[in-house]
């Protein structure tokens, strides 16, 4: 049985686009959000952000904002 994989990371550009940033400024967001990670005892893979984690700390669900993209995009 194949199953379905969810993204689990999100990396700097679209964090960049979802927060309205730069690059530059997407990095600094994940490397702080990693550092409360690794305090915590988690793992973390550098320049990557975990969605969850990522979506618990700024009040957002990534689907949503993509979702509401996708909508503006397509009118």
């Amino acid at each position: 049985m194949i199953s379905k994989f969810t993204k689990v990371f999100l990396e700097p550009a679209e964090v960049a686009a979802i927060v309205g940033v730069s690059l530059p400024t997407a990095y600094r967001i994940i490397r702080t959000l990693n550092i409360e990670l690794q305090q915590k005892g988690y793992v973390v893979q550098i320049g990557k952000i975990n969605k969850k984690y990522f979506e618990e700390r700024f009040g957002v669900t990534v689907d949503e904002i993509s979702e509401q993209t996708n909508n503006k995009e397509g009118a």
